[in-house]
């Protein structure tokens, strides 16, 4: 039977996550917290107030947040996906490279997010264009071979975003990459903008 801590923190969890689902991210982050308040050993809980600060423009809390995680296991990668994002939009890219990097080597491709995709913006951020040349190429060739008729929606989004990352590397010729994915995409029903 849950208690009344436990069922006050599980409520603010839900709470936030339909304030995630509506794009809310200060409603969130105030649930988050909450819930995190009566929660604090929740790994879940920690990992969503992490999301929800990056989310919000706060980045450096969940770096704070997260900091003293065990080793990149398959048990946490949520974990280090949220770390590795904050250290990134907090401009610490080279602290997020090697967290990057052991993601893509434990799991290349999981839940229909790239860590190759964060990888080569990782690498953009800290200078570094050839090594997010290759990172997004990787992506989009291994996202080819998966076959169109496997793809999933994040899977379409990836090799998007990465195609669109190349053209602002001044790789023009994955205009029509892009282009061509983007249409194909809208044909099954997927809508995605880029600028």
């Amino acid at each position: 039977r849950m208690g009344r801590t436990e069922k006050a923190g599980q409520i603010y969890f839900g709470l936030g996550l339909a304030a995630e689902h509506s794009k809310d991210s200060t409603s969130a982050v105030t649930a988050f917290e909450q819930a995190y308040r009566f929660l604090p050993k929740n790994e879940d809980v920690r990992n969503q107030l992490a999301k929800a600060y990056v989310e919000n423009g706060t980045p450096l809390k969940a770096v704070i947040l997260l900091q003293g995680l065990d080793e990149i296991s398959m048990e946490n990668l949520g974990h280090y996906i949220v770390l590795g994002r904050a250290l990134v939009e907090s401009g610490h890219s080279e602290q997020a490279i090697p967290i990057f990097e052991k993601l893509v080597n434990l799991s290349p491709e999981f839940d229909g997010y790239s860590p190759k995709l964060w990888l080569g913006d990782a690498y953009e951020n800290a200078g570094d264009k050839i090594k997010a040349e290759t990172q997004y190429m990787d992506l989009i060739k291994r996202i080819e071979c998966i076959g169109q008729s496997a793809m999933t929606k994040p899977n379409w989004s990836d090799i998007l975003m990465a195609s669109n990352q190349l053209i602002k590397l001044g790789k023009q010729e994955f205009v029509a990459v892009r282009d061509g994915y983007l249409a194909q995409s809208q044909q099954l029903g997927f809508k995605f903008e880029f600028k």
